[in-house]
């Protein structure tokens, strides 16, 4: 027949003489709430702690990709145009420099295939990225091919770019 446990703790109990029932009963004292505030308490409140962390840094990735949502659908919803023929693409794309203020000086445009303009020369490396980004959002000019080397002059790059108008070729 299977003993209890309840049997069985109640019989080591009676065994024990008063003084070693005290201690005993002094050391659980001691030892149990230790044991529920350090094995138990303790970590259920780092990884309570932990998760709002987590759940505050997903709220943030969520607000962020909500907003690359609207800004795809409002890339999206732009209307899809024909390419222009090298030409008429070159003469946007002064017209780009001229508004966005480029320094072109230093920068010679030259027609790369049916439809698309080859921009090579010195300039500014940010004056540039802000003249790339002027082009893709206003008239949908991107850069099909790009060569950036370092000059000397901090800032200043040697650019060797393909660009063309919507979804063009060159």
């Amino acid at each position: 027949m299977a003993v209890k446990i309840p049997e069985v703790v109640n019989r080591f109990w009676q065994e024990r003489t008063v003084r070693e029932q005290r201690m005993l009963a002094a050391m659980a004292v001691v030892v149990l709430p230790s044991v529920l505030v350090f094995g138990i308490l303790q970590p259920l409140a780092v990884s309570i702690e932990r998760n709002r962390m987590n759940a505050l840094r997903l709220e943030g990735d969520l607000g962020a990709m909500r907003k690359l949502e609207t800004e795809a659908k409002a890339l999206n919803a732009r209307p899809a145009l024909a390419p222009l023929p090298s030409r008429g693409l070159q003469t946007m794309i002064e017209a780009a420099m001229a508004r966005s203020g480029f320094p072109g000086a230093a920068v010679k445009l030259s027609a790369e295939g049916d439809n698309g303009v080859r921009m090579t020369g010195e300039a500014g490396f940010d004056a540039w990225v802000r003249l790339a980004g002027v082009l893709e959002r206003e008239s949908q000019i991107r850069v099909l091919r790009l060569s950036v080397t370092p000059l000397e002059q901090a800032g200043h790059v040697k650019l060797d770019a393909v660009l063309v108008h919507a979804g063009g070729d060159a």
